[in-house]
């Protein structure tokens, strides 16, 4: 009986010590990368639905698929986090039939309830897709232009042509290379493409599968990008409401890399995530 009573008890320290060695590996990501998914059938811990409800529908189901829609913007989601990361890779699957120009940020540290400051991306412009114009893509800019005239965009923005026109979408040319500010303007979706020759762009097209869309894109975050605890997402489709459009999510993936634990910071990083617990229940 005796014996049975200490293997009893090895078992539950056995046990003990297991869990909260899980309890720390989901929570701290030692390793210093965590993978985060929400398909929307199953409620996500880390991952919240799209907001505001004034703007996006309620989560709806159709076969073995759910979705969100929304039909204003922008909309956000949340990502909890339980430390501070340097890097978030995102992809978004979603169906979006007519809605030309998506946008994707993540908002920066809130100090007062009216900031709202977000580093922002182009996911998706069905107008830049949809050109047949000689394209040119290095380091995540894209080049397009109406004739062949330059081989690279480093070529491009050293001798930027000022007998023709340039439009600039999240994309700043530098204002020295400018010779005549009226030859360089910034896109927008009612830019007339006929009085334009070249167009640059920060801009990976997305991937698309049948009527669905797959974007990702990759921000720099950290410190100065946690609020209560979480990683702040905003969906952008400049118009949708205007146009009556509709946009509908139906995967978020999320990546999130920063610096391994070790020795000297482990204490350090437990804790920041007990004070960012303590703060995000106040």
């Amino acid at each position: 009986m005796k014996r049975f009573l200490i293997y009893y008890r090895l078992l539950l320290i056995i046990l003990v010590i297991l869990f909260f060695i899980l309890l720390f590996h989901k929570n701290l990501a030692p390793e210093g990368r965590m993978f985060l998914v929400k398909d929307f059938c199953l409620e996500s811990k880390f991952i919240s639905d799209l907001y505001p409800e004034e703007r996006a529908k309620p989560v709806e189901k159709n076969g073995d698929k759910c979705y969100q829609t929304f039909f204003n913007q922008p909309v956000y989601f949340k990502v909890k986090v339980p430390r501070v990361f340097t890097q978030a890779k995102v992809k978004l699957v979603y169906r979006n039939a007519r809605q030309n120009v998506v946008q994707f940020g993540v908002l920066r540290t809130k100090h007062q309830t009216t900031d709202w400051d977000f580093q922002l991306k182009l996911i998706e412009n069905k107008i830049f897709d949809s050109l047949d114009w000689y394209k040119i893509e290095e380091e995540g800019v894209i080049l397009w232009q109406k004739k062949k005239r330059f081989n690279s965009i480093h070529q491009f923005l050293n001798n930027l042509p000022m007998d023709q026109k340039t439009a600039a979408f999240f994309y700043e040319i530098v204002p020295e290379a400018i010779g005549d500010k009226t030859k360089v303007i910034k896109w927008n979706k009612d830019t007339p493409l006929k009085y334009v020759d070249y167009i640059i762009a920060s801009y990976a097209q997305p991937l698309k599968k049948g009527d669905k869309v797959e974007s990702e894109v990759e921000f720099l975050v950290g410190q100065d990008f946690i609020n209560q605890g979480a990683l702040e997402f905003m969906i952008s489709a400049p118009g949708i409401e205007d146009d009556r459009y509709e946009i509908s999510v139906e995967k978020i993936e999320i990546e999130l890399a920063g610096p391994a634990l070790s020795a000297s910071n482990f204490w350090q990083k437990v804790k920041e995530y007990f004070v960012r617990k303590i703060r995000k229940d106040e």
